[in-house]
């Protein structure tokens, strides 16, 4: 068990350096807003694959994915910026949760921050209550996505309870701030002002569950 602990150890540290080293230099710079948005232009009629690719890959350097979906607003509008937007954080979700499942699962030892004292006390009903859990952190904005990621990937939860909770949990706030993106193409103060009370909504309404589940945990799992 030791030298799997070393192994599982070594892996860690060596994504991290692969991650820190990233960051520091330009490759990156290809994530941001108007970068990204030239970068998937010049594909054509590729470009939704491309982005949609993109979408999977920063989620599992820990790239922040809002100005990426609000770039897919912009790119691809509405309807198809939320669908390819969906698709492309899920796969990204889906292998991430699979590293971390492969590598540290057996080593699991859960840290003190709130994300992880949660995961803690969900991991034993997690089991039987997969979807459910799943689909609320999803829909609540105050947790990370990228880190849910790997850390569901820590817990008990089915691949088939994480994969539905995930697509259906994210689709709310995905098309929220891609409506954003959009609106600001257009430039009209009704769309604009609209897309920011819609976030504003789902934010409020995070909050608005997790102090149930807070006050009694029945409620949601």
């Amino acid at each position: 068990m030791q030298k799997k602990h070393y192994i599982f150890g070594l892996v860690f540290l060596v994504c991290i350096a692969v991650l820190v080293i990233l960051r520091q230099s330009e490759v990156l710079s290809g994530f941001e807003g108007e970068a990204l948005k030239n970068t998937v232009l010049e594909f054509g009629p590729l470009a939704p694959i491309v982005y949609m690719l993109f979408y999977a890959v920063a989620s599992l350097l820990f790239i922040p994915g809002s100005p990426i979906t609000l770039a897919g607003g912009v790119l691809f509008g509405q309807l198809f910026g939320t669908i390819y937007t969906v698709v492309g954080a899920t796969i990204g979700a889906l292998l991430a949760f699979t590293l971390s499942r492969t590598l540290g699962r057996k080593f699991v030892s859960f840290g003190t921050s709130t994300v992880s004292q949660r995961l803690q006390s969900y991991d034993e009903r997690i089991a039987h209550h997969g979807f459910i859990t799943v689909l609320f952190l999803r829909f609540v904005p105050l947790f990370p996505f990228n880190g849910l990621n790997f850390a569901l990937g820590l817990t008990k939860v089915s691949y088939k309870d994480y994969f539905f909770g995930t697509f259906l949990g994210i689709i709310p706030g995905t098309f929220a701030y891609v409506y954003f993106g959009d609106s600001v193409t257009t430039l009209n103060p009704y769309k604009i002002g609209s897309a920011m009370v819609l976030v504003v909504v789902l934010s409020l309404l995070g909050k608005y569950f997790l102090r149930r589940y807070d006050n009694n945990h029945k409620d949601i799992v």
